[in-house]
């Protein structure tokens, strides 16, 4: 998945890749952020199965950028990326 935010008039590029399972107990998911050709951060977010490595994911791309402050989508701060509860 890919997605495209802005930033000072810059554009940035949100790439999430698919879950990759290295071994029988753990699965990753890549994320990163590009401006233009560089790379501003890469992470990969560990789970127990590859549904819970996309979310979790999913879940700290949308937070990273926000944390980071100044992203808009189409012209507003919601990013609309997948929101997880916090643990109860």
């Amino acid at each position: 998945m890919y997605r495209t935010f802005d930033r000072q008039g810059q554009s940035y590029v949100l790439a999430v890749g698919q879950p990759e399972q290295e071994d029988e107990d753990l699965w990753w998911t890549r994320i990163s952020l590009r401006q233009g050709p560089t790379e501003v951060w890469t992470h990969r977010i560990a789970g127990i199965d590859g549904v819970q490595s996309l979310l979790l994911a999913l879940d700290f791309s949308r937070r990273r950028p926000t944390d980071m402050g100044g992203f808009t989508f189409l012209g507003d701060p919601d990013l609309r990326l997948v929101e997880l509860p916090e643990p109860q």
